[in-house]
C-alpha cells in the first residue's frame, strides 16, 4: 500500500513538473538613433523602418555549447529551424559596426567541446522574418533550467538578420537541404527533431504544445510556457480550433478571418470592414505571429481600418503612420477567427499605435501652425512595400498576418501535436498565484479548452466552386482538407478509432456465429426431412402389398377367403391387430375373425 502511494505521488509530481517556463522581452528602444526620429525637414535622410529587425521581435536568453556561450535568440512560433550565428562572420569591417550585427550574441564553434559538424549537411530557411543558410551541427542548447544535448541546429554563415532563432514551429520542413549546396552528400530528406520534439522525448513536457502571453499592454515582456497552460493568466472561454493551411505552404499556424467589424468610437455601432464575402473560400488566410510587432492585412480591410484610426501613408517611410495622439482613441475592432463560433479578438485602436520611443516623426502644418507627431501604425496593407519580404531567390512574397500589437490582449496556446490553436482573453495583473495545468499526455486536448462546434480545415484551390469549398455546401471536396462536424483532439480520435474498431470486430464475430448457426439448423432440418421421407416411402410400400388402394366394398371378404384356405390346412390364425396408414387413411384389421374356421 505504501509503495502504491509513493508511486502515485511520483506520477503526480512528474505530471505537475512536465513544463518549462521561459521569459521573453522586446527591446523598448529598438531603432538606432539615425533611424528612430526625424523632423519633417530631415525626412529625405530618414531610414526606412524594418519591422522584422532583431529590435522589434521577442528575445529569449539561452546558452549554447560547452562551456556555455550566452546569447539572445529570436522567438518564433512559425519556423521549425533553430539556428545560431557563426561568430566567424561577425568581424567584417564596417558592416558589423554599422548594422549592429551579432550584438545579441554569436556562436564560436572552436571554443566548444561538444560541437559536432561533419560539414556535409546544409540547411536553408526562409520565412516572414527573413532567411538564413549554412550547415547543420550538433550542439548543447540550454533554455531555462533545461539542457538539451546533441541537438541538431543550424549554424548560419549568411543571413539577412544576424540574430539566432529559437524555433517553436512544426518540423515538417525543419533543416531541409539548401538548394545552393554543391555537396553530393546533402542533408537528409527527413525532418530533424525540433526543440519541442526534444523536450518531449527528454520527458520535460508531455505534449508538443505551449502557451504564450505578454505581461502588460506595453508588450515589452511576457512568458512562454511549454507543455502547459496557466489558468491564472486568462479569463473567459479558451476556444480551441484547428489550423488551416493552404496547399502552397507548409504546415504553419494559419487560420482565416471569418469577420471583422469596427466602430469609430465607443458610442458608435460596429460596421463590417472590407469585403470578406459569404463563402468560406473568400475568407483570407492569416498567420498568427505574436513575435512580429505589426499585422499585414488585405488592402480593402486595411483601408477601412485606416479610415477609423486616421492613419495615412508616409512615403519617406513606405509605411502607414497615425498621429501618436490616437493612443487615446476609443475606436474599436472586433475580429472573429476561424468560423461563426471562433474566438473574437476585441482590439482597441489605441493598442495599434506603436509607441513613439520605437519611432516617431513630426510634421509641421502651416494651416494650424503646429507640429503633429506621428507614430507607426500596427496595421500595414499588403500593398505597402513593407508587406513583402525578400527571399533567397530574389523574389518577394506577401503574407497576411496578425502581429503582436493586434494580439497583445490574447492568451494563446499553440498545439503542434493536434495542429490546433486556442485563444482566450489575457488577464493582466492576475496576481502571483499560478494555476498551471500541464498537458496530461501526448496529443491530449488543451486543458480547460472548448472546441468550436464546426471544425473546418479545408483548402480550396483557385477556380474551385463554392459548393466544393464552402463547408456549408454540398460538394464532395477536393482532397486537400476535411470537414468535421465535431472538433476532437488527436487523442480522442485515436480512442474513438480503437473503440469503433473493437466494436466492428465484435459485430463481425457475432455475424459469423449467426451464419454458422443458421447453416447448422438448415442442415439438421434437411436431414430430418430426408429421414421422414424414407419412413413414409417404406410404410407406403408395405400398405400397397397387402391392401387394395381403392378400398372397394368387397375388400372385407377377401381376408376371410384367405383365412379359410389357411384353416383348411390345419393352421390357426393368431389374434392380430394391425393398423396400416395408406395415403392418410387408417385401416383397422383388429376385427378379423379369430380361431380355427370351418369351410
Amino acid at each position: 500500500m505504501r509503495l502504491a502511494v509513493v508511486f502515485a505521488v511520483a506520477l503526480w509530481a512528474a505530471a505537475v513538473t512536465a513544463q518549462v517556463r521561459l521569459p521573453f522581452t522586446r527591446q523598448s528602444h529598438s531603432l538606432s538613433s539615425n533611424a528612430r526620429r526625424r523632423d519633417d525637414d530631415e525626412r529625405r535622410s530618414t531610414s526606412t523602418v524594418d519591422f522584422f529587425s532583431a529590435d522589434t521581435v521577442y528575445l529569449v536568453n539561452v546558452t549554447v555549447g560547452t562551456p556555455p556561450q550566452n546569447m539572445s535568440m529570436m522567438l518564433t512560433v512559425q519556423a521549425g529551424e533553430t539556428w545560431v550565428v557563426n561568430a566567424n562572420n561577425c568581424d567584417e569591417d564596417g558592416y558589423s559596426l554599422k548594422y549592429g550585427w551579432c550584438k545579441y550574441g554569436s556562436f564560436m564553434p572552436n571554443e566548444s567541446s561538444t560541437y559536432v559538424n561533419p560539414g556535409t549537411e546544409t540547411f536553408m530557411t526562409s520565412y516572414t522574418e527573413g532567411y538564413a543558410y549554412g550547415e547543420i551541427m550538433s550542439e548543447t542548447l540550454s533554455i531555462g533550467d533545461v539542457q538539451l544535448g546533441k541537438l541538431n541546429m543550424g549554424i548560419a554563415d549568411t543571413a539577412d538578420t544576424y540574430i539566432g532563432v529559437l524555433a517553436l514551429g512544426f518540423n515538417t520542413s525543419a533543416y531541409s537541404p539548401s538548394p545552393y549546396s554543391s555537396s553530393s552528400n546533402n542533408a537528409t530528406s527527413e525532418s530533424l527533431p525540433t526543440v519541442p520534439d526534444r523536450l518531449l522525448t527528454n520527458g520535460k513536457i508531455n505534449s508538443t504544445a505551449y502557451s504564450l502571453w505578454v505581461d502588460d499592454l506595453s508588450t515589452e515582456s511576457g512568458s512562454l510556457l511549454l507543455g502547459a497552460v496557466d489558468r491564472s493568466k486568462f479569463e473567459g472561454p479558451l476556444t480551441r480550433f484547428p489550423i488551416v493551411t493552404s496547399f502552397s505552404t507548409s504546415k504553419v499556424f494559419n487560420t482565416r478571418i471569418h469577420s471583422i467589424n469596427g466602430s469609430k468610437s465607443s458610442s458608435d455601432a460596429f460596421e463590417p470592414l472590407g469585403s470578406l464575402g459569404s463563402s468560406y473560400n473568400d475568407k483570407p488566410f492569416v498567420r498568427i505571429s505574436p513575435h512580429n510587432i505589426a499585422s499585414w492585412l488585405p488592402d480593402d480591410i486595411a483601408q477601412d481600418i485606416y479610415a477609423i484610426a486616421g492613419a495615412t501613408w508616409l512615403e519617406s517611410q513606405s509605411n502607414y503612420v497615425v498621429p501618436c495622439s490616437a493612443n487615446t482613441s476609443t475606436a474599436q475592432l472586433a475580429i472573429q477567427l476561424h468560423g461563426f463560433d471562433g474566438p473574437v479578438l476585441n482590439v482597441p485602436v489605441s493598442d495599434l499605435v506603436i509607441p513613439a520611443d520605437f519611432w516617431s516623426s513630426s510634421k509641421w502644418s502651416w494651416d494650424t501652425e503646429t507640429a503633429t507627431q506621428y507614430c507607426l501604425f500596427g496595421v500595414q496593407s499588403d500593398n505597402s512595400s513593407s508587406s513583402s519580404t525578400s527571399t533567397t531567390s530574389g523574389s518577394s512574397s506577401s503574407t497576411f498576418s496578425l502581429g503582436g500589437m493586434m494580439l497583445k490582449r490574447a492568451y494563446m496556446v499553440f498545439d503542434l501535436a493536434n495542429a490546433e490553436m486556442a485563444i482566450a482573453k489575457t488577464k493582466f495583473g492576475g496576481g502571483a498565484t499560478e494555476d498551471v495545468i500541464p498537458f496530461p499526455s501526448y496529443a491530449a486536448e488543451v486543458p480547460g479548452s472548448t472546441s468550436v462546434s464546426v471544425v473546418v480545415s479545408v483548402y480550396c484551390p483557385v477556380g474551385a466552386t463554392s459548393d466544393e469549398c464552402d463547408p456549408n455546401g454540398s460538394g464532395s471536396g477536393d482532397g486537400y482538407g476535411h470537414y468535421d462536424s465535431v472538433g476532437l483532439s488527436k487523442g480522442a480520435k485515436i480512442g474513438i478509432g480503437v473503440g469503433v474498431g473493437g466494436f466492428s470486430l465484435i459485430v463481425l464475430a457475432l455475424t459469423v456465429w449467426a451464419i454458422m448457426r443458421c447453416r447448422r439448423i438448415r442442415r439438421a432440418e434437411a436431414e430430418l426431412a430426408e429421414k421422414q421421407e424414407r419412413v413414409e416411402e417404406g410404410t407406403g410400400a408395405a400398405a400397397e402389398a397387402g391392401i387394395d388402394k381403392d378400398l372397394n366394398p368387397a375388400m372385407s371378404q377377401q381376408p376371410s377367403v384367405a383365412v379359410k384356405e389357411s384353416a383348411s390346412m390345419g393352421e390357426s390364425v393368431q389374434d392380430v391387430t394391425t393398423t396400416v396408414n395408406v395415403k392418410g387413411n387408417k385401416i383397422d384389421t383388429s376385427k378379423l375373425q379369430q380361431g380355427p374356421l370351418e369351410l
